[in-house]
């Protein structure tokens, strides 16, 4: 799969920080600061999350987390893809 070659890396234009192992980002990009974008990432997100640092394919993603969580990567590739698409979607992260 093509996807699994991209490279996706955190938007630079957020304020965030990780309490209890869950990360609370705000998306400050083009917005007033009366309507920043929160999300609340689970544990399992916010380590996808980090691993998106702009020096990991999805497919190296997936590997790590597998051996992380001593899953099968074909039960952990489209929960793992699905969270990325996600997290594209709200501009914390592109791919």
């Amino acid at each position: 799969m093509e996807i699994l070659k991209r490279i996706p890396k955190k938007n630079k234009n957020l304020a965030w920080r990780i309490i209890d192992q869950e990360a609370v980002i705000i998306n400050l990009e083009g917005r007033p600061k009366d309507k920043e974008e929160i999300s609340i990432l689970n544990p399992t997100a916010t380590r996808i999350w980090e691993l998106c640092n702009g020096k990991h394919t999805i497919g190296q993603i997936i590997n790590q987390l597998r051996e992380e969580y001593a899953r099968e990567t074909n039960q952990l590739q489209p929960e793992v893809i699905k969270s990325i698409n996600q997290m594209s979607a709200q501009k914390i992260i592109s791919i």
